[in-house]
């Protein structure tokens, strides 16, 4: 379920051209609290992947060590909103 929320939500990030990150609204949309690079001018957030199983050496890998997904979000930059969508013909 929060894929499907971070990718519509990428989506309604890139159509907002020239617009400022809205941290407040993604932490909403999400459901999580992100942290903002102001040097790289990013916003990232992340979340444990609890629905993983991983086994190494036959030893179960708990959550909390690296098993996680991501989304980092810039400013939008380009002109026409779903320019960068190439329409199915």
């Amino acid at each position: 379920m929060k894929i499907k929320v971070l990718f519509l939500l990428v989506i309604t990030i890139l159509t907002a051209a020239g617009a400022t990150i809205d941290t407040a609204q993604i932490d909403q949309l999400t459901g999580l609290k992100g942290k903002l690079n102001e040097k790289e001018g990013a916003y990232k957030i992340s979340f444990t992947r609890e629905d993983v199983t991983v086994f190494v050496d036959g030893w179960k890998i708990p959550a909390f060590m690296g098993l996680s997904t991501w989304a980092a979000f810039t400013k939008a930059t380009h002109v026409k909103p779903w320019s960068w969508v190439t329409p199915f013909y």
